[in-house]
């Protein structure tokens, strides 16, 4: 764009990164869930570098922050804007836990039965470790004690927390009595499977292909809702040359494509990846 964001600018920009917290990230996707039927009716996938697709819609954001005024005479309003900026926030988000799945190796949904036995062994180390070293400290020695009572996920995400916590604040004390400073690397990771079973079970995922499809579906929406900004802006800013400008810059012309023999649909997941790219129809 042709001009520097300003620092309000600048914090709308700055939300615009994966969303962590996944009880939030839910709350997106169910206020988008009411309007993709209607917006985004054909799920198209990826046609160019993500990284560039979302770079328009930033600037999009950016055209849309700057000229809210003319385009609130238009009838393009705050929960338009808001509509815009959460379904990119989703397709970012998607987006990163497809990644992270693929580079992780695929997609695996442990059952809750696993990820509460799967920290048994490392805990009994912990604790018999513990059980040494803070054997004159039983408040202490109790921390290293905790089991998972009610056997469900929460507790253990809230249990391996705090475990891991008394370790690393404890280290030395627990590396006099052998506990190799490695385990904690491993109570780490049985920490992120236990919050990795968690999120994708509040987000309704069963697998990797529901996690590409929910990837692609909100791209294909956010895409839509950024076209539609940038129609607005050039109706708008009929009267502004510049204004009018910055918008038909922002094309969204490559970022997606249709799939060979995809249908109008929004439920099939779809997996050619090595179709030509077919552009969709306005």
């Amino acid at each position: 764009m042709g001009f520097e964001p300003t620092q309000e600018e600048m914090e709308v920009l700055a939300t615009l990164r994966p969303d962590e917290d996944v009880e939030r990230l839910a709350a997106r996707v169910e206020r988008l869930e009411a309007v993709l039927a209607q917006r985004a009716p054909e799920v198209l996938v990826p046609a160019q570098s993500l990284a560039d697709t979302l770079t328009e819609l930033k600037d999009v954001i950016l055209l849309v922050l700057r000229h809210a005024q003319a385009l609130q005479r238009v009838g393009y309003d705050q929960a338009e804007q808001d509509q815009l900026v959460d379904a990119v926030v989703t397709a970012m988000t998607f987006n990163e836990l497809f990644a992270g799945r693929m580079r992780g190796g695929g997609f695996r949904t442990l059952t809750v039965e696993q990820v509460v036995e799967a920290s048994r062994p490392w805990r009994a180390r912990l604790s018999k470790a513990a059980g040494q070293a803070f054997f004159f400290e039983p408040a202490l020695k109790a921390v290293f004690e905790n089991v998972n009572t009610s056997r469900t996920v929460e507790e253990e995400v809230s249990d391996l927390r705090t475990l891991l916590l008394a370790a690393r604040e404890n280290t030395q004390a627990l590396q006099r009595v052998g506990y190799d400073p490695a385990q904690l690397h491993k109570g780490e990771r049985l920490l992120a499977d236990a919050e990795g079973r968690d999120n994708v079970a509040i987000l309704g995922i069963r697998s990797q292909s529901d996690l590409k499809l929910k990837r692609d579906r909100h791209l294909t929406l956010a895409v839509n809702l950024g076209r539609y900004a940038r129609a607005a802006g050039l109706n708008a800013l009929q009267d502004d040359p510049t204004g009018t400008a910055d918008f038909e810059r922002v094309t969204f012309r490559n970022a997606l494509r249709r799939l060979r023999g995809a249908g109008r649909s929004t439920s099939s997941p779809q997996t050619d990846e090595n179709a030509p790219n077919t552009p969709p129809t306005s």
